[in-house]
């Protein structure tokens, strides 16, 4: 998954046999081995905004990205659906492509970084939003299979989504959140890994929900574990992502910056 500029960046999905060489019976009509894909109208991406793909049990391919609309334009999230064999799939959204913004008040920013599928077919995505004022919040948005959010997902103030309430939790006065990476384990449960941060500290940070998006209480305080120092006392952690072993543990990758140096250290951790 990537993009190619063809008159304005376009979304390219390619397929690949075993042995390294285009998979040909995948096709968007036109192209064979891969598709190329359109954006929403009045809208612009780079590269650099295509985030992940996923993929359900029938095969379908869901890619993650952002991009700039509007006027002014500001960021929104873009899916698009893409069937097996590399039709794209209109039973999604508009034209098989759905984009979003606007979580926590209208006019807001949001950003979509890691796509997952859950166990019933629904599409996650776990990015953050950033409101009028700057202040970003991590957040969890969950779609229906045809792309409409999913109004059982909620934390009781919301619906389709969940939101980071103002950051202030474990041993930070926090002020901000991203998250990063998103994972479901084999109870359900959808943990996303990423950061928070005030003026002056980051820690990284964990938030585990049920599957009906409220806080799982079990999970360290209130469903989120938020810790920091990886390498020295005032180290800045970032979970950057996040998977789950055969145990059922957590193993997150990320980045520990010791104070005052602009050296980052790859850090692997592993959580119960």
């Amino acid at each position: 998954m990537g993009c190619v500029f063809e008159s304005g960046w376009k979304l390219l999905v390619a397929r690949f046999n075993p042995d390294g060489s285009l998979e040909k019976t995948f096709s968007d009509g036109v192209n064979a081995g891969y598709g190329v894909y359109e954006g929403i109208n009045d809208s612009s991406f780079t590269p650099d905004d295509i985030k992940a793909v996923a993929i359900d049990s029938s095969g379908r391919i869901f890619a993650l990205g952002n991009c700039l609309a509007g006027n002014p334009a500001k960021n929104k999230i873009i899916v698009w659906a893409v069937k097996a064999d590399g039709s794209t799939d209109n039973s999604f959204g508009s034209g098989g492509k759905i984009s979003f913004r606007g979580a926590s008040e209208a006019g807001s920013k949001d950003y979509g970084s890691d796509i997952t599928i859950d166990s019933s077919g629904r599409i996650l995505i776990a990015g953050y939003d950033e409101n009028i004022n700057g202040v970003m919040l991590a957040a969890l948005w969950r779609l229906k299979t045809d792309g409409s959010p999913d109004p059982n997902f909620s934390d009781g103030k919301t619906s389709g989504f969940v939101l980071d309430s103002y950051p202030s939790y474990g041993p930070f006065t926090l002020g901000r959140s991203r998250g990063n990476s998103l994972v479901i384990d084999s109870a359900d449960k959808i943990i996303v890994a990423g950061v928070s941060s005030s003026i002056s500290e980051s820690g990284l940070t964990v938030w585990r929900f049920n599957a009906n998006g409220t806080p799982d209480q079990s999970f360290s305080s209130n469903g989120i574990k938020t810790f920091s120092g990886a390498v020295e006392s005032g180290s800045i952690d970032i979970a950057n992502k996040i998977k789950i072993d055969s145990a059922g543990r957590m193993v997150i990758l990320g980045t520990s910056t010791p104070p005052d140096s602009k050296l980052k250290l790859t850090v692997v951790w592993r959580l119960k």
